[in-house]
């Protein structure tokens, strides 16, 4: 009976080489999964500024149509200027541009109702969904008064700034991407903000802080 115990074979494994091979797998995902989260954050980096340059090919555009004018909104682009919808929606918002626009659901600190003033989530021209928020807008301008339109209050705000540097559609999105330590006109101390892509009012793409009046004093 011996032998016959000692020859047979035994199958299935122990519970300490079950959680030996858990602990690997643990520490395998634990050292991949940063790697698959920076690369989908890239991914979605690069489509973002792809939907971006294609509004501003559109958006500048309609200015050289139009005797340098820009459109009251940015669904009114499409389709004559911009034949996607599919570019208004920035693929790291979770809610697909449905629900309140521009605003990011986590993004808490936005400090007025610039978000639901400007939010361009009416379906106008056929565009139900979108992303970007508009700096350029017909609408009134909470922060100073409702006295002017976004559009009224960003030309004056323009005269005498580096147009390169003068956001006019952005992106929230990717706020939590990256932060800044940034340092408001007038304040004596800094605050952190995260990251927005945006469009320039000359086209060029620019990364920046939430305020972009702001000075960025170190990147985080």
């Amino acid at each position: 009976m011996r032998n016959l115990f000692q020859g047979r074979r035994r199958f299935g494994f122990t519970l300490v080489e079950l959680l030996t091979v858990i602990v690997i797998i643990a520490v395998i995902a634990s050292l991949t999964l940063p790697a698959i989260i920076g690369a989908r954050r890239k991914a979605n980096w690069t489509q973002c500024q792809s939907n971006l340059h294609q509004l501003s090919l559109a958006w500048m555009d309609y200015r050289y149509q139009n005797r340098d004018d820009t459109p009251d909104w940015l669904s009114s682009l499409y389709p004559e200027y911009c034949s996607s919808a599919l570019v208004y929606v920035c693929p790291g918002d979770r809610l697909e541009g449905r629900i309140d626009g521009s605003k990011p659901q986590d993004l808490v600190d936005n400090g007025s109702e610039a978000f639901n003033s400007t939010d361009d989530n009416w379906g106008n021209n056929g565009i139900p969904a979108c992303s970007y928020f508009y700096e350029m807008c017909n609408t009134n301008c909470e922060y100073v008064g409702g006295v002017r339109t976004w559009k009224e209050q960003k030309i004056i705000e323009l005269q005498g700034k580096d147009r390169t540097r003068f956001p006019v559609i952005r992106c929230f999105h990717h706020w939590k991407d990256r932060r800044y330590e940034v340092r408001w006109p007038g304040a004596v101390t800094n605050r952190m903000e995260g990251m927005t892509i945006n469009v320039a009012y000359d086209g060029n793409i620019l990364f920046s802080c939430e305020n972009w009046k702001a000075t960025i004093v170190r990147v985080h």
